[in-house]
């Protein structure tokens, strides 16, 4: 029985490949692997290739030796140096593809300085397009729906007002009932003093010799007494009564419809109208501190004429770059240029004092934030939470700085 061993597993392996084949697929998954990177910009791509290349060629290398014969060498050098041959072509195949995407990569990079989409006119504009399309379509919103608020308000102040004009003629009517109830009692008075002078006549008259004359008078005062009480059910205060009754119910319908409906109307008034004005005014400062905070940003980085100079855009991304590869003194170096060209923009004083609190300048990181400071106070409030300052932020004179003493 043989021994079990990797490599010769391997080598045995090997022999069965043919290095032609194994060419032609990497040389599809290269080139689909550099389409891929031309296409999406996948940065990590070329590194690929490159191991890629070295995989294949040391493979297409070790296949042409385990194929070598010894005992025909004739017969096996041109099958060693076909697959060296092939191995170079790949390889260098190889090298050209990664050799055009790190081109392509630094064209992209070189490009990027320049590009309008990044630099502060670009962004300033960016804020002005923000700010008109929030007066054109916010502003116009608001209004809609304060004039269908006032509309409400108009309509159903109209409802209370024809509610209140029906309810004082209600009371009007009831108060001419009223009147007439009293003319009525006064005549029903006047009756009964009538009546009862006839009893008291009639009384007089059992008391005396009463007399066939006497007799007639109480007949006829009797009658006089029948005729008043008769008088009385056909008096104007029935009918008047009988006329008021319907007018009676519906004020009192009126009135208990009344005692329900206009506190809820009022109520639901009132909670519409303060809602509806708490959040559209809440909307309002919302939007207007959102876009003057915007602008007041927009106008503090807004580049002078000077500004726009190539020179200064170059010298500009240059401080940048350094100070986020880490290259601190460099880009102290050019925020000081940059400072030169122009002195009003204060993102360059913040960045520099940030480059030197970094490096541990103390005194020249306060000095330059100073500056900064005078320019936009909101770099106050950057400073606070900015990771750069961890360094000085314990120092009395950078705390005393951003508590404004």
């Amino acid at each position: 029985m043989s021994e079990l061993s990797i490599i010769k597993i391997i080598i045995f392996g090997l022999q069965y490949l043919n290095f032609y084949y194994v060419a032609d697929i990497f040389l599809i998954i290269s080139i689909a692997l550099f389409s891929t990177a031309i296409y999406r910009n996948i940065q990590i791509i070329p590194t690929l290739l490159a191991g890629l290349g070295v995989f294949t060629t040391i493979l297409i290398i070790s296949i042409g030796i385990s194929n070598f014969d010894s005992h025909s060498i004739e017969s096996s050098i041109p099958d060693l140096l076909n697959s060296l041959a092939i191995a170079l072509i790949f390889g260098f195949i190889n090298l050209i593809l990664i050799l055009i995407l790190r081109f392509l990569n630094n064209c992209e990079v070189e490009k990027k300085p320049g590009n309008s989409e990044i630099t502060p006119t670009a962004i300033y504009l960016t804020l002005r397009e923000i700010s008109t399309f929030n007066n054109v379509t916010q502003k116009p919103l608001l209004n809609s729906i304060f004039e269908q608020l006032r509309l409400s308000q108009e309509n159903t102040q109209r409802i209370l007002e024809l509610q209140g004009i029906d309810i004082s003629k209600k009371i009007e009517l009831l108060s001419n009932i009223i009147t007439i109830l009293i003319e009525n009692s006064s005549s029903i008075k006047q009756m009964e003093i009538e009546i009862n002078k006839g009893f008291n006549e009639l009384s007089n008259g059992l008391d005396n010799n009463i007399k066939k004359t006497d007799i007639e008078k109480i007949c006829k005062v009797l009658q006089d007494i029948i005729v008043q009480i008769d008088s009385i059910s056909d008096n104007e205060l029935t009918k008047s009564l009988q006329t008021v009754m319907p007018y009676l119910k519906n004020l009192q319908q009126l009135h208990a419809q009344a005692n329900n409906t206009f506190p809820k109307i009022e109520k639901s008034l009132t909670e519409l109208t303060q809602g509806m004005q708490q959040v559209l005014q809440d909307n309002l400062e919302l939007l207007e501190n959102s876009v003057e905070t915007q602008l007041d940003m927009a106008e503090a980085i807004k580049p002078s004429e000077d500004s726009e100079s190539e020179e200064f855009k170059s010298v500009y991304y240059q401080a940048f770059n350094a100070m986020d590869s880490g290259e601190y003194q460099d880009a102290i170096t050019y925020f000081s240029r940059a400072i030169e060209l122009n002195s009003q923009e204060f993102s360059l004083l913040y960045n520099q004092s940030c480059c030197y609190a970094l490096i541990g300048e103390i005194e020249l990181a306060l000095d330059t934030l100073s500056n900064a400071i005078l320019l936009n106070e909101q770099c106050i409030e950057m400073a606070k939470t900015d990771l750069d300052f961890d360094k000085i932020r314990h120092e009395p004179k950078f705390q005393a700085l951003l508590s404004g003493s």
